[in-house]
């Protein structure tokens, strides 16, 4: 095995243990693994809520039912050790295939090593367990296949299936979409200005592969719809990922990035003729829709790590950083350090005895509510209803969970008056009807207080994430 190759493996499997070590704190991945959870009880898509009171039994679009049906077996073999054995794999698979392309194009590793620890870290903010590493994962090999030297037929062949995975794994295609879609206009434009003695057909059916794969899922064309529905709701809401790069909201998470963006930025304008026109494409789209929405840092570290290694090998000097002479190990030495590499990937979660959960999860309240009521429909903060559904249902029914397309704009505005304390709470009980409610503390401090002071709601349980209230004759119910 050539060292540049054994060496970015290893890099490979250094940024799945960094994962790892990172605690779940993505409050969605629980519902989506249940929804895997149901989908191999049952054999089938699920296609109507099993989970809330608000929309019990309506119909819901199935969105990544891939990532969750994948998630859920993981889950199944082995908890969530083997939920984030998964993330960690595929994410580490994205980097390495990115680093994988710059070494195809005879960069230095070096160059290429510098560029993955620098798209890692821009994208580690955003890196939590969910079905969005699916994406990460489709998403370099596409990157790699449109800019590979491969014959055109062979890699719209292999592009097919990757972005179908992709787009039913976590429905984002749409990015591969318009990054192929300015690639193909730019190409046509240059062939007609006789700048390109090529006609680009090879994107433009990449292109138009695209374009179909955004509708070849359960819910073919209503995802349109649905994606609209799912980004107002999310703006409105003011979800983090969803907010420009330079709100004050995610300008620290997203220090990396502008760092980056500012160091290279300027070799950027004076290297640009050295690169190619897809490189400089890539880098122009990609950081346009990085610095309009947060989301995007984790697959523009992705698809800069090219790039980036590309910049780095031309402004070092040519002979430093070169492998002299026969640059390949043995095959039982490369075989010996990638088992080894990989025992120790598997094993340092579990022997550094890393928490499972970052302390936002409210594991403690759900297991203590889980004690006192079995069964009963639960009035909760939004970003808990992931848990709350892994752990309850289907003898938990709850208010509002993260699929955020599900409530009309009329609940979300209901839901953010009754956070603040604007409708009474007899209007919310009468509503409602809870047998419980599962608050989080901040958010919904305002019906907190209100609950506090009526006299037929206790508090039972509190903890720094969360507090219960039951009805005054819990003991009795019980």
């Amino acid at each position: 095995m050539k060292k540049s190759n054994l060496i970015l493996l290893l890099m490979g499997f250094a940024v799945a243990i960094i994962l790892q070590l990172r605690p779940i704190a993505d409050f969605d991945i629980f519902w989506q693994i249940k929804i895997g959870q149901l989908m191999l009880e049952q054999g089938a898509l699920i296609t109507r809520d099993p989970f809330t009171y608000t929309h019990s039994g309506e119909l819901i679009p199935v969105l990544g039912w891939i990532a969750q049906l994948v998630f859920a077996g993981a889950y199944k073999v082995c908890s969530w050790r083997g939920v984030q054995w998964v993330h960690a794999g595929l994410m580490a698979a994205a980097y390495a295939i990115a680093g994988w392309s710059a070494i195809q194009s005879r960069m230095r590793i070096f160059s290429v090593v510098c560029a993955v620890v620098i798209g890692f870290l821009v994208g580690y903010s955003n890196s939590n367990v969910r079905p969005q590493s699916f994406a990460l994962c489709c998403f370099a090999l596409m990157l790699f296949l449109v800019c590979s030297d491969m014959k055109v037929g062979l890699r719209i062949f292999a592009l097919v299936p990757v972005l179908l995975i992709w787009q039913n794994s976590h429905p984002s295609v749409s990015l591969g979409f318009l990054l192929l879609s300015v690639m193909a206009v730019v190409g046509w434009v240059r062939f007609h200005l006789d700048m390109s003695k090529d006609k680009p057909w090879g994107i433009t059916a990449a292109c138009l592969i695209g374009l179909a794969a955004q509708f070849v899922s359960p819910i073919g064309f209503d995802i349109i719809p649905v994606a609209k529905a799912n980004a107002d709701i999310a703006r409105s809401l003011r979800v983090n990922e969803w907010l420009p790069a330079w709100h004050p909201g995610v300008v620290a998470s997203m220090i990396f990035f502008w760092l980056a963006l500012a160091f290279f930025l300027p070799i950027f304008l004076k290297r640009r003729k050295e690169l190619k026109v897809d490189q400089i494409i890539i880098f122009l789209v990609m950081t346009a829709l990085t610095i309009a929405s947060a989301r995007f840092a984790l697959f523009w570290g992705v698809a800069m790590i090219p790039i980036f290694a590309r910049l780095i090998d031309s402004e070092i000097p040519d002979r430093l950083f070169r492998w002299p002479g026969n640059s390949t190990c043995s095959r039982p030495l490369s075989a010996s350090v990638v088992l080894g590499a990989f025992c120790v990937a598997i094993a340092t979660p579990m022997v550094c005895g890393q928490p499972v959960f970052a302390d936002r999860i409210p594991v403690e309240g759900i297991a203590w509510l889980k004690t006192v009521l079995p069964a009963g429909r639960i009035y909760n903060t939004r970003e808990y209803g992931g848990p709350l559904i892994l752990n309850g249902r289907p003898e938990w029914k709850i208010a509002i969970d993260g699929r955020l397309y599900m409530y009309g704009k009329d609940e979300w505005k209901r839901y953010a008056e009754e956070s603040t304390g604007k409708l009474p709470l007899e209007s919310i009980v009468k509503e409602a009807r809870p047998d419980a409610f599962f608050l989080q503390i901040g958010p919904h401090q305002p019906l907190i207080d209100l609950l506090r002071k009526a006299s037929n709601w206790r508090e039972v349980y509190s903890d720094a994430k969360c507090v219960i209230f039951l009805p005054i004759d819990w003991r009795e119910a019980k």
